[in-house]
Parts: structure tokens; sequence; C-alpha cells
């Protein structure tokens, strides 16, 4: 089978978010603003490479017919339970907006109707994501108060957190092997698209969006974004499975599975930069 125009996309699209996120506390610490914007660039770049392995489906692989089952689960959630989840409601209702098997119906529901459909399943639980209740007062993402917090989204986020663990294990024994051996040319593209293409996308997207007047998220320098830019360069779990669908196998496919397993190797450069743009931060001492 050889390579068409338009392959290969959702490879250099997508990120892995774990490890960027490990590199981005090392590089600008537990703290920082910038672990918000690295999160939600990291997570929206997955998304996109989700949706252009979507887009790239062959048309007679789709069945969209599957999609009215997503679209009836969640239709079903969000008038019986989402929408009473508002406080001004009845007490009883508003307890009943709380209960989690609803949820979990609905999430099943949709992700069955989007594999089924011919989608990636990846995709399976994005539009249930905002239908789920979170609680009247957030304390922040990193905050160690969410842990005590009793509503849907908190309560499933910590349900899942063992599962995720085992499924994440399971995938790195079945996919995550390299072969070394495998180097080629796909391998430097994968690499080049991830290194330099998508650091320059990012930035200079930050860049413009200065210049028709949109400030840098709090806290943030146009460094910061740099740094952001390079560490989101790392492209492992979500670009890997969209090998299967992006490349036509064999050789091409392992060898851009190694540019993949290199890509962590930015992770150097990031936290050499970050310390050295920090020591050059720091106030010089008086003489």
């Amino acid at each position: 089978m050889e390579a068409t125009p338009g392959m290969g996309w959702a490879l250099p699209i997508g990120s892995d978010v774990v490890l960027c996120y490990l590199v981005g506390r090392l590089v600008f610490g537990p703290s920082h603003p910038a672990l918000h914007f690295l999160l939600l660039v990291t997570i929206g770049s997955d998304v996109a490479g989700l949706l252009v392995m979507a887009l790239t489906t062959p048309a007679e692989a789709l069945r969209p017919i599957w999609l009215l089952g997503s679209v009836a689960g969640l239709v079903w959630v969000w008038a019986s339970h989402t929408r009473l989840a508002d406080p001004a409601r009845d007490e009883r209702d508003h307890r009943r907006a709380f209960r989690l098997w609803p949820y979990v119906v609905a999430g099943f529901l949709s992700w069955a109707g989007i594999v089924l459909a011919g989608l990636p399943g990846a995709l399976g639980l994005l539009p249930l994501i905002p239908l789920v209740p979170h609680a009247d007062r957030a304390f922040g993402l990193f905050a160690e108060a969410e842990e005590f917090l009793h509503d849907p989204l908190n309560r499933l986020a910590h349900l899942l957190v063992k599962p995720l663990a085992v499924i994440l294990f399971l995938f790195g024994l079945t996919r995550g092997g390299v072969d070394l051996l495998a180097a080629a040319p796909t391998t430097l593209t994968v690499l080049a698209a991830l290194w330099l293409g998508k650091p320059l996308g990012l930035v200079l997207g930050a860049v413009l969006a200065r210049a028709f007047g949109h400030a840098l998220p709090p806290g943030m320098r146009l460094r910061d974004v740099a740094l952001v830019a390079l560490i989101a360069g790392i492209g492992f779990t979500v670009p890997v499975l969209a090998l299967d669908g992006a490349l036509p196998g064999g050789g091409m496919s392992e060898a851009a599975r190694m540019g993949l397993a290199l890509s962590f190797g930015i992770a150097l450069p990031a936290l050499v930069l970050g310390r050295a743009w920090r020591a050059g931060q720091r106030p010089k001492g008086r003489h």
C-alpha cells in the first residue's frame, strides 16, 4: 500500500498529556500558570488529532446512523439530570442530578454509538463531559481541596484513576514497543513535525493572538509559551493510536513509532532552557 497525500496528519498533531505534564512540572514548578496552558494545549492537540482521524476515515467505513444512539443518550441525561443541577431547583431534583449511574449509562451509549459509527473510540466520552455537573464552587485544577468534592465530575474522575493506570500499563505493554532498527526518513519527518513545525505553529499563533489584542494568560510571558510549545512536541499515546489509520503499516509505521518515542528527547532542551531563563530572572545581588 502506498502513502497518499494527507496521510499521517494525526501523528504530529497529537501530544502525550501525561509525559508533557510531568516535564512541565519539572520545567515550571508545581504551581506555575503555564501548567494550565500546557494541559490546554496538549489536550486540545489530542482532540484535534482524533478529529483529524475521524475526518479522514473513508466514507465507506462510516455508519453515521449509530450516532443517533449517542445523541439519544446525551439528550436523555441532559433532560433528566444535568438541567436539574441548578441549586435554585427543588432539593430532590438537585440531589437527583448528582447521581452517578445516569452519566455512566449516557457515557456508554455515547462511546458505543461513536465506535459503531466507525469513528475513533477515544472521542466517545467528549460530548458527555460538558453535561456532567461540577460542584457549585471550584478550587482550581491542582488544588487538593478538589479531592473532597462529591459532585459527579470529581467522583467519576477519582473512580477512573486506578482503572486508567491499569489501561495505560496494558497500552504500554501491547502498543509501546519500538523497533530500534526501524530508523528511516519517516522517523526524521515525524521528529521535524513535532520539534519544529508544532512549536513554531504554537508560538506563531500566540504572537498573532497578541497582535490582535488578545493577552497571554495571567502570569505568562512569550518565553513561557515557547517552552510550552517545545514540551508539547512530546508525542506518544494518541499518535501511536493513530498509526494504524494514518500510515500504511509495515516499515513506515515502525519508523514513525520510533520517531514518536524519540520525541521525548525534547524534554532535556526544555529543562535546560527553563533553568537558564529562570536564572536570568533572578535579581542580581549587590556588590
